[in-house]
C-alpha cells in the first residue's frame, strides 16, 4: 500500500481530560495516503499498526524492484547492439 504511517496527537473526547482544554493530546497512528489526485487519511487501531506497516513497507520494496529493473532495461537500451556474424555460403 502506498502511503505514510506516522503518529498524531489527537483528543481522546473526554470532557473532563487535560486535552480537551488544550492540554497535550493522546499520540496515535495516522495513514495518510494520496490517490487520485486526494489525500486520505485514517487513524490506525493499535492491532492494525503492524498489518499497515507491513503492508507499506511491501510496497516500498516493490518499488525498489520497478526501479532496479528499470535500470537494467536503460542499460540494456544504451548497449551498443552486437553485430551479426556474416556465414560464408559454400
Amino acid at each position: 500500500m502506498r502511503g505514510t504511517v506516522y503518529l498524531r496527537g489527537r483528543k481522546c473526547g473526554r470532557r473532563s481530560c487535560a486535552c480537551a482544554a488544550g492540554g497535550p493530546r493522546h499520540p496515535g497512528l495516522q495513514l495518510t495516503v494520496n490517490l487520485g489526485g486526494k489525500s486520505r487519511s485514517r487513524y490506525v487501531r493499535h492491532g492494525e499498526r503492524e498489518k499497515v506497516e507491513g503492508m507499506v513497507k511491501a510496497y516500498q520494496g516493490l518499488w525498489q524492484l520497478v526501479n532496479a529493473l528499470t535500470e537494467v532495461n536503460l542499460e540494456l537500451l544504451n548497449a551498443r547492439p552486437i553485430k551479426p556474424i556474416k556465414r560464408r555460403k559454400g
